[in-house]
């Protein structure tokens, strides 16, 4: 190789551009290396590991908390109603003597019946806790 052909020029344009290098072209340079980036990526392997974790974390919770939504409606809506619910009412869940369960609109305070719980009907038909609304 020439050491003409060492020098950073373009022919086209006729111009140097050495002072356009992301890197050094002269022999006088600073030299530069490779960088160890093992202790880098070691931590960086972490922390996006504790991101998967926590996101795991949150996707476990919001599948209890699925999971427990589907027991409440399956208990609702397995509990004998003598009346169609009205979205957004709450009612009363009750247990008679048989242990048979029931939905009511009588509230708790008064009836003397094993009370169960208050429960509203959401726009999705669903049932939820009025403790959670």
């Amino acid at each position: 190789m020439r050491e003409l052909d060492k020098v950073p020029f373009d022919p086209e344009t006729g111009k140097f551009y050495k002072h356009l290098l992301k890197y050094a072209s002269e022999i006088g340079s600073i030299k530069f290396e490779v960088q160890d980036v093992s202790l880098w990526k070691r931590n960086e392997v972490e922390k996006v590991k504790n991101v998967f974790q926590q996101d795991l974390e949150e996707i476990n919770q919001r599948i209890q908390k699925l999971m427990d939504e589907i027991v409440l409606n399956d208990m609702i809506y397995s509990s004998n109603m003598n009346f169609e619910p009205i979205v957004g009412h709450i009612y009363h869940l009750y247990e008679n003597k048989k242990g048979e369960k029931f939905l009511s609109l009588i509230e708790p305070e008064l009836w003397k019946m094993p009370y169960l719980g208050s429960y509203k009907l959401t726009s999705d038909k669903k049932w939820v806790s009025t403790n959670e609304v």
